[in-house]
């Protein structure tokens, strides 16, 4: 019992502490909407630049076939990687190593799209920037090999 006691005193402290009981009802109102309006952005709308081929690769970039077809090639590339082991015969190595480079193609190209269609602004993106810096990696790679 005397747990119980202790840990009702603690949840009712705590919650006093949590929520300034000097401030009225329509104080704690405001500041509930305030901290609302912090945590929301703004959505952006595209606006057509007059430009057939920025228009064509924004609307390519946005659709959701287009990232479907990225998450499959992602989702294949790691089933690559899983099938891949040390001595494995150098024909099925060879084969991973073509499908590897062409799906790093395929990347490479979704990239290209993301940027004539976002501009620099695809780099304000934390994803876009994983997906350009493993971009980036891979092509490095490469070119070392």
């Amino acid at each position: 019992m005397f747990v119980s006691v202790v840990i009702s005193t603690f949840f009712r402290e705590k919650e006093t502490l949590n929520r300034n009981t000097l401030l009225t009802k329509l104080e704690h109102d405001y500041i509930d909407a305030c901290m609302q309006c912090y945590s929301v952005s703004p959505i952006r709308k595209y606006r057509s630049k007059g430009n057939k081929f920025k228009d064509k690769t924004h609307e390519i970039a946005v659709s959701r076939n287009f990232e479907n077809i990225i998450f499959g090639c992602i989702c294949f590339n790691v089933t690559l990687l899983t099938i891949s082991w040390y001595g494995s015969s150098q024909r099925q190595s060879k084969i991973i190593d073509n499908i590897n480079k062409s799906l790093l193609g395929v990347y490479i190209v979704e990239f290209l799209i993301k940027l004539i269609a976002f501009g620099f602004d695809y780099f304000k993106e934390g994803w876009n920037l994983l997906d350009f810096s493993v971009v980036l990696a891979a092509v490095i790679e490469l070119m070392l090999e």
